[in-house]
């Protein structure tokens, strides 16, 4: 009997590979969808990462929009599509179609620190903007930011949203500093009321122990004075953005500041590198009679000629130590003791005492990088040592009555004007330190080494006591 001819049409015979049978096209599994782009995407944060935010602030204009952060806009057509009204599918397409194209030209080496580590076509924009954008005498006229045509046209037009919106809150800034002398900040005051007239800013300087004491306490019991606060102490941060007591706000330039300076939720972020180096006094000693590293302290030349602050007063300056003994051993305090330094209270003091001849070298402590005419004072880093650097860190409280000025004067501190003429080391990776220094990070200090030190409270006072044994025995 002849069986029933099958229904089914039959296939092609299996075909073998070395013995192992091939599936038919029939039997493989069909390939998976490509997987969409997620959020973590490089393509997708390299294009998404460039649009304006906005938000509602009724703080700042009622029934207004107002920035709570800045982001470089969007410099082609494809970048708007895919950021744009498409659909998620378009989206998906365009950017795995961006992802992959071959990468812009990087300008990570360009002379310009004004275009440094831009890609090649926002440079054209970048430059077309400052060709075509508001001049800086007309914008001084409008009582915004003098350099601004230094930004470009989109820098420049925020700086100019946050000015009206400063003023129309009420024209007021209230910023507490850390510190050693109460007229720290005054030339920052200046600079910032000459840029900004009609805001009304008010600077308190007091150590950065106190700044947060106190701040702990306003914030417990009502009444919070600060719109923000401009510390030291980096632990503190931490600890108010577990309370949610900051307001995030990411400025312009915040892509470039060193990941280490900034909270990845922008909540705070370092607006300036400070570090304790070695000081010396220049018209006292040359540059190779300078004292470098810490063994160079113990010369016999340097007995009854070092100034230092109270390492155990401020967590900065034990830090500093910190560094010394874990290289050399506690027995190097002893050593250093017997070479009689004079201790004084504060960073003030140590300069005082360094430009009047009094002393010759400090083994930790601030100065200028650049030589300052009229102030015999020289400012050098170890050979071998490390040395310990932070950045000056500030956040905006929630609670602030003056948002919209606490995010101009952060902004305006981050534009390039501010970063290239500070006293040490911009925060921007994009903009270059003093002629003559390299950027911070090819140094021998760990970005990151004071605010891991600082965070662990038990062992800082543990330190702090055994320091104390051999400065007050």
């Amino acid at each position: 009997m002849i069986p029933p001819r099958s229904l089914s049409r039959p296939g092609p015979p299996e075909a073998t590979t070395n013995g192992v049978a091939t599936p038919r096209p029939r039997d493989r599994a069909p390939a998976p969808a490509p997987a969409p782009l997620n959020q973590d995407h490089p393509a997708r944060e390299r294009i998404v990462r460039k649009v304006p935010l906005w938000n509602t602030d009724p703080r700042i204009r009622a029934g207004g929009r107002s920035h709570v952060g800045y982001q470089e806009p969007v410099d082609s057509p494809l970048d708007r599509r895919a950021v744009g009204g498409c659909s998620r599918q378009r989206n998906d397409v365009l950017l795995t179609r961006a992802a992959q194209q071959e990468p812009e030209e990087s300008t990570l080496n360009s002379p310009d620190p004004e275009t440094r580590g831009l890609g090649r076509r926002a440079v054209l924009k970048y430059t077309a903007a400052g060709a075509a954008g508001i001049s800086a005498t007309a914008f001084a006229q409008n009582g915004a930011f003098a350099a601004s045509a230094r930004f470009g046209g989109d820098s420049a037009e925020y700086l100019q949203k946050l000015y009206r919106d400063a003023l129309d809150e009420g024209g007021k800034l209230v910023v507490w500093a850390g510190g050693s002398s109460p007229n720290q900040e005054v030339r920052t005051r200046e600079a910032f009321v000459s840029a900004f007239p009609g805001i009304d800013a008010v600077f308190t300087v007091r150590y950065s122990p106190v700044q947060s004491a106190l701040v702990n306490r306003q914030l417990a019991l009502g009444g919070l004075e600060p719109d923000l606060v401009q510390l030291q102490t980096l632990y503190d941060f931490d600890h108010w953005k577990a309370q949610n007591a900051l307001l995030p706000y990411r400025p312009p330039g915040a892509h470039a500041v060193f990941p280490q300076y900034r909270d990845p939720d922008d909540t705070y972020i370092g607006i300036m590198t400070r570090s304790f180096g070695r000081v010396s006094n220049s018209s006292l000693l040359s540059d190779a009679e300078a004292p470098r590293d810490a063994g160079d302290f113990l010369a016999p030349a340097f007995r009854d000629k070092i100034v230092i602050p109270d390492p155990t007063a401020e967590d900065a300056i034990l830090f500093a130590f910190y560094l010394v003994t874990q290289k050399y051993g506690l027995r190097y305090m002893e050593q250093f003791m017997e070479q009689r330094p004079l201790i004084v209270a504060n960073a003030g003091a140590t300069t005082a005492s360094l430009v009047s001849g009094q002393r010759t070298a400090t083994l930790a402590h601030i100065a200028s990088l650049a030589p300052v005419p009229g102030q015999p004072l020289r400012y050098v880093v170890p050979q071998t040592d490390q040395f310990m650097t932070w950045p000056q860190t500030v956040a905006i409280f929630r609670r602030a009555r003056h948002p919209a000025a606490a995010k101009l004067y952060i902004a305006w501190q981050m534009t390039v004007e501010r970063q290239s003429t500070g006293l040490q080391w911009p925060t921007r990776r994009d903009v270059a330190p003093a002629a003559g220094w390299k950027p911070i990070n090819k140094y021998n200090s760990r970005l990151n080494g004071f605010r891991e030190f600082l965070r662990d409270r038990a062992a800082v006072e543990r330190y702090r006591a055994l320091i104390r044994t051999f400065i007050a025995p």
